[in-house]
Order: structure tokens, then C-alpha cells, then sequence
């Protein structure tokens, strides 16, 4: 048996705090970084089952952190005609459309939400056509527009909205936050024409471009572009309207109705370079019923949306995205209805439309999908304490604690026999070793190891 002195005895004490304090000195702290990724599948989901209404989803918006979708629809969380969603949920936005009308289109302007449409009346505020949404109540947008407006964008400044109206005009004004300035008779270049709409507005190479059907020198064109002063021509003329303009990959993107553009023959899709017109793959090739309705640049893809179910000989069932060499399907597309707006809302693309599925999934009249992967970063502090003994038992793994100020604990003693139990080690339990070992029963090294737990509070 080991003479155990009351010198021994603090001599253990004394070497077992010694390493504990050496375990002190090697904590360290560093800062890595931590990865969260969106897990994009490439299929079709749901959007809390949709939004049910005979003429479904018309437009979409983002604005403060929330999707807004416009339309003829009647329950979305209470709501009527607009909705929003904030990742989880629909709700209403004020009181809805009260008095019938939704919004075809969305543009945020000088921190208000701005919704178009076809409406007098929003929220039991009278709005002509046009409002402004603070994020809790509506206001009217001055006198309001005379004609529904389709489309919305926000150029040097201003505020542009476009539409159509059935009369001998061209349906389009701006609003610089105080007064609306009706361009009937500034829009040199485009005549007076009933059957004048705009659909679409996009800001490409500095200036504003319009999507549509304009009536100049007599002859119809699709698209046109404001030098500053008027209206011209951009690149010749259509047979058809355009619906949708998108800038992707450097260039300008048109889609619509239409087969010819300038000199160039295109299934309802082309695009402008600045300075001619191209096709774009094969389109749409349906000789009925064929139309994009929409289009969005995401995630280095082009994708419309339409009434169509052909691309030369792909099946692209109303909705498809174009890679630079040819139009191919999403999933499984749109077995029914058709798709007439898109928006991308917290790294996913949203569809809206009248559909009652997508792809293999229950939804009405919207739809989401993730296309590609997608990474956000976040940093992380990790403060991380070990030990310098080689011996493997008692091992301690302290806390781990990062900037969200959550702490995980683990503790974990490895002891020879069935003493003490595993847990967190008692200065009662150090004695009763320590005379374990004084009794040869124990090895020194478990000993102080034992000390340490219970020093580093293991």
C-alpha cells in the first residue's frame, strides 16, 4: 500500500490543477465559416394549397420580405383579389378589393408598393387603376390613370405604368411622386390608335423599352424605346403583340403573340442584341393557341410561360426555360390552365396563372420551384476547450457556442470499472479515487485525469 501523506495527497491536487490550468491556456477561438444551402430539387410545390379563383393569379410582386399576388381569386387567408405571402402563409392585404378589379402589375417606387390594375376601389380607399401600399394601409396615386394598366417600372426616377384603354390613344403616363404627366400628347412617333396597348416595360442599355402592340406610321409594331424626347421603332415591325420583356444574359428578351419581327421569322419569342433581332430556339410551334405570356431571368436561365405544349419536338407543357441552345420542360410542366406571371421570391421561382397542378402537385393557380442550388454563407464564432493529455480516459468535450447565442453541452467519462458513475464528477468522488489509488486499486494518470473533470467541471 502507498504512503499517503497529507504532502502526497496536495502534491495530486496541485499536479491535477496545474494541468487543468494548461487545458485553460489551450482553449482557443476561431471563426469558420458555415454553409446553408437550399436544397433545390428541381419539381414543382405547393404554395399553402394556392389561391382558388376561377380567373386565378394575374400578377406578382415582392415587396418588404413578402410575395404579393394579384387576381381573380377570393380566399387567400380572408383576402380578395390581393394576397401576400410571407414564406409560410397567405394573408390579406388591408381589406382586399372590395369593390371587384385586381392588379395586373406590381412596382416598388420610392418605398411604397405600387399595384395596377383594373379597379376603382382597394382596401374602401377610391384608387382609378392605380395605389400605393405602405405596408399597412392603401392611398390613391393623385387622380389616378384613365385606363387599365397592365404593366409598371421605374425609370430615372419616375414611375411609368401602361395599359390599354379602347380608345384613339396611347394608354401610358408617369408619375414623379407628386403629379401624373399624361403622355397622349408627348409620344411623338406612335399614333392615336384604339387598339394601342402595353404589356410590358424593361430598362435595357440605359434606356426604357415597351412591350405591346403600337400603331406607327400605320404600320404595327411590338416594341419601342423612349430616347428621351419620343418614341422609335426598335429593330422593325411585328405582326403580332408582345407580352413580356426581359433582360438576360446581356441581351433584350421579348415574348408574346407574335411569328415575325423585323425581317426575322420567330415563334413567339426573340431577341434584341442592340442592334437587330434573332430567334430564339424554335419557341413555341403550335399553329393554334400558342402564346407566352411571361418571362423572368433565373438562376442563368431564361424562362416563359404560356399557353403552348410544343418546342419543335420537346414537350414544354406552358411553362420552359431556354439555356442558350433550346427550350426544354420544367419538371413536368403544366398539364392544364397556363402561366401569366413569375416573380423570384426568397431563391425560388414563383408562378402564377390558372392551373389546378404543376408537375406531379396539388396546387391552384400558384407554384414555386427551385431550379439550381443555390448558397447563402453564414459566419460563425466557435469556441472550442481541450485538453493535452494523451491518455483516452477521462475524455471532456466542452460547449460549442456560435453568435445565436445557442450552447449545446456534452460530457463524457470514460473511467476503468464501474467507478465513479458517468457524469459530472464530485470533489467527493476525486477523494474516494484518490484513496482508490493510495489502496493500489487505480493508476496515478486516472487519478489526475479525474481531477481535471472535475476541475473543468466534466
Amino acid at each position: 500500500m502507498k504512503h499517503t501523506s497529507l504532502f502526497s495527497v496536495s502534491a495530486i491536487l496541485l499536479l491535477a490543477f496545474y494541468a487543468a490550468n494548461t487545458v485553460n491556456a489551450t482553449t482557443t477561438s476561431t471563426t469558420s465559416s458555415t454553409t446553408t444551402t437550399l436544397v433545390c430539387d428541381g419539381t414543382w410545390s405547393d404554395v399553402d394549397g394556392g389561391l382558388p379563383g376561377e380567373g386565378g393569379v394575374s400578377s406578382l410582386g415582392v415587396y418588404n420580405g413578402e410575395l404579393y399576388a394579384g387576381g381573380d381569386f377570393e380566399t387567400a387567408g380572408g383576402a380578395v383579389g390581393i394576397a401576400r405571402w410571407n414564406g409560410s402563409n397567405w394573408s390579406s392585404v388591408g381589406l382586399g378589393m372590395t369593390n371587384g378589379g385586381w392588379p395586373r402589375a406590381f412596382a416598388v417606387y420610392d418605398g411604397l408598393l405600387y399595384a395596377g390594375g383594373d379597379f376603382n376601389t382597394i382596401g374602401n380607399v377610391s384608387a382609378h387603376n392605380i395605389a400605393s401600399w405602405n405596408g399597412s394601409s392603401w392611398s390613391p396615386v393623385g387622380s389616378g390613370a384613365a385606363f387599365t394598366i397592365n404593366a409598371l417600372a421605374v425609370y430615372n426616377g419616375t414611375l411609368y405604368a401602361g395599359g390599354w384603354s379602347g380608345q384613339d390613344d396611347v394608354p401610358m403616363v408617369r408619375w414623379n411622386g407628386s403629379t401624373w404627366a399624361n403622355w397622349t400628347n408627348v409620344a411623338t412617333g406612335l399614333d392615336d390608335w384604339s387598339g394601342c396597348v402595353i404589356n410590358a416595360f424593361a430598362v435595357y442599355d440605359g434606356k426604357l423599352y415597351a412591350g405591346g402592340k403600337f400603331s406607327a406610321v400605320e404600320q404595327i409594331t411590338g416594341v419601342v424605346r423612349w430616347n428621351g424626347s419620343s418614341w422609335e421603332n426598335v429593330g422593325g415591325y411585328t405582326n403580332s403583340t408582345v407580352n413580356s420583356l426581359t433582360v438576360h444574359d446581356e441581351n433584350l428578351y421579348a415574348v408574346g403573340d407574335f411569328n415575325w419581327i423585323g425581317n426575322t421569322r420567330v415563334n413567339r419569342t426573340a431577341r434584341w442584341n442592340g442592334t437587330a433581332w434573332s430567334a430564339v430556339g424554335d419557341g413555341c410551334t403550335e399553329p393554334d393557341h400558342c402564346h407566352f405570356d411571361t418571362s423572368i431571368s433565373y438562376n442563368g436561365v431564361l424562362y416563359g410561360g404560356g399557353m403552348f405544349s410544343k418546342s419543335g419536338a420537346a414537350s414544354v407543357d406552358n411553362f420552359a426555360g431556354w439555356d442558350g441552345n433550346s427550350w426544354s420542360q420544367v419538371d413536368s410542366g403544366f398539364s392544364t390552365g397556363h402561366i401569366s406571371s413569375t416573380a423570384v421570391y426568397n431563391g425560388e421561382l414563383y408562378t402564377g396563372g390558372s392551373f389546378e397542378r404543376a408537375g406531379s402537385v396539388g396546387t391552384i393557380n400558384v407554384a414555386r420551384i427551385c431550379t439550381s442550388n443555390s448558397t447563402s454563407t453564414t459566419t460563425t464564432t466557435l469556441t472550442t476547450t481541450t485538453t493535452s493529455s494523451t491518455t483516452t480516459h477521462p475524455t471532456t468535450t466542452t460547449s460549442t457556442t456560435t453568435t445565436s447565442s445557442t450552447t449545446t453541452t456534452m460530457s463524457q467519462c470514460i473511467l476503468p470499472g464501474d467507478y465513479p458513475p458517468c457524469g459530472t464528477v464530485t470533489l467527493s468522488e476525486v477523494v474516494d479515487y484518490i484513496n482508490l489509488w493510495a489502496a493500489d486499486q487505480a493508476e496515478l494518470g486516472d487519478v489526475i485525469d479525474l481531477i481535471i473533470a472535475w476541475a473543468t467541471g466534466g
